[in-house]
């Protein structure tokens, strides 16, 4: 007796269970990969930058934005010396305007 032309060769089938082997065995050592490598009982350590030296410019944010703005605004409508060894004042910047408009733009090159 002889076996039948229309069955599969044993070749075949040792082939798929070779492959169904490695499959599983894939799933299984990646398993036990990221089981060992992640461990969530503790969270990751952060790395973190150092403190930028000093000074350091704002401590409270838009407080300090605050004040600069008052002490612009301050200084925009008195008067007052900026340099009073020397003769310079400030003055308020609607009256310099008013200055400006009645006596001109002095010229940068005629200027002493």
């Amino acid at each position: 007796m002889s076996h039948e032309p229309t069955d599969a060769p044993a070749r075949n089938a040792l082939i798929g269970i070779g492959v169904l082997f490695a499959c599983v065995f894939a799933g299984l050592a990646l398993a036990a990969v990221f089981s060992g490598v992640f461990d969530r009982s503790a969270p990751p350590a952060l790395h973190r930058a150092p403190a930028p030296p000093a000074p350091r410019l704002e401590v409270r944010g838009g407080s300090d934005l605050a004040q600069v703005r008052a002490a612009g605004a301050r200084r925009l409508a008195t008067y007052g010396w900026t340099d009073r060894a020397a003769g310079l004042a400030h003055i308020p910047i609607d009256r310099a305007m008013a200055i400006t408009a009645e006596r001109g733009w002095r010229d940068a090159e005629a200027a002493p």
